[in-house]
Protein backbone atom coordinates (compact mmCIF):
# COMPACT_ATOMS: atom_id res chain seq x y z
CA UNK A 1 0.00 0.00 0.00
CA UNK A 2 1.28 3.54 -0.41
CA UNK A 3 0.13 6.84 0.14
CA UNK A 4 -3.37 8.59 -0.89
CA UNK A 5 -2.65 9.78 -4.51
CA UNK A 6 -1.61 13.16 -4.91
CA UNK A 7 -4.11 15.32 -7.08
CA UNK A 8 -7.33 13.30 -6.86
CA UNK A 9 -10.43 14.83 -4.80
CA UNK A 10 -13.62 12.69 -3.22
CA UNK A 11 -15.00 13.22 -7.25
CA UNK A 12 -12.21 11.56 -8.75
CA UNK A 13 -13.11 8.29 -7.13
CA UNK A 14 -15.81 5.91 -8.26
CA UNK A 15 -17.78 3.18 -6.97
CA UNK A 16 -19.57 0.01 -8.40
CA UNK A 17 -23.17 1.02 -8.60
CA UNK A 18 -23.78 -2.86 -6.76
CA UNK A 19 -22.08 -1.66 -3.77
CA UNK A 20 -25.01 -1.12 -1.36
CA UNK A 21 -23.58 -1.40 1.97
CA UNK A 22 -20.51 1.13 2.02
CA UNK A 23 -17.57 -1.48 2.48
CA UNK A 24 -16.37 -1.15 -1.20
CA UNK A 25 -13.37 -0.90 -3.16
CA UNK A 26 -13.05 2.49 -5.02
CA UNK A 27 -11.73 2.87 -8.19
CA UNK A 28 -9.90 6.30 -9.41
CA UNK A 29 -7.56 7.13 -12.60
CA UNK A 30 -4.50 9.17 -10.82
CA UNK A 31 -2.69 12.81 -12.71
CA UNK A 32 0.25 10.14 -14.19
CA UNK A 33 -2.49 7.76 -15.47
CA UNK A 34 -2.13 4.96 -12.97
CA UNK A 35 -5.09 3.27 -11.44
CA UNK A 36 -5.65 3.63 -8.04
CA UNK A 37 -7.72 1.49 -5.61
CA UNK A 38 -8.99 2.35 -2.44
CA UNK A 39 -11.08 1.40 0.25
CA UNK A 40 -14.26 3.39 0.67
CA UNK A 41 -14.44 3.54 4.32
CA UNK A 42 -11.02 5.20 4.31
CA UNK A 43 -11.43 7.89 1.52
CA UNK A 44 -7.81 9.55 2.87
CA UNK A 45 -6.15 6.18 3.05
CA UNK A 46 -3.71 4.33 1.52
CA UNK A 47 -4.16 3.08 -2.02
CA UNK A 48 -2.40 0.88 -4.52
CA UNK A 49 -1.44 2.00 -7.51
CA UNK A 50 -1.26 0.08 -11.36
CA UNK A 51 0.05 1.03 -14.33
CA UNK A 52 -3.10 1.28 -16.74
CA UNK A 53 -1.79 -1.35 -19.16
CA UNK A 54 -1.95 -3.83 -16.19
CA UNK A 55 -5.13 -2.58 -14.76
CA UNK A 56 -6.52 -3.65 -18.48
CA UNK A 57 -5.34 -6.64 -18.36
CA UNK A 58 -6.72 -7.92 -15.17
CA UNK A 59 -9.96 -6.19 -16.31
CA UNK A 60 -9.85 -8.48 -19.23
CA UNK A 61 -8.97 -11.61 -17.45
CA UNK A 62 -11.64 -11.27 -15.40
CA UNK A 63 -14.16 -10.26 -17.82
CA UNK A 64 -13.07 -13.62 -19.69
CA UNK A 65 -13.65 -15.99 -16.21
CA UNK A 66 -9.96 -16.19 -15.89
CA UNK A 67 -10.37 -15.00 -11.86
CA UNK A 68 -12.95 -17.29 -11.37
CA UNK A 69 -12.40 -19.64 -8.22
Amino acid sequence: MSTPPAGLSQDDWQVSSRCSNGNCVQVARTPRGTIALGDSKDTHGPALEFPLKEWRAFVQAVKAGRMDL
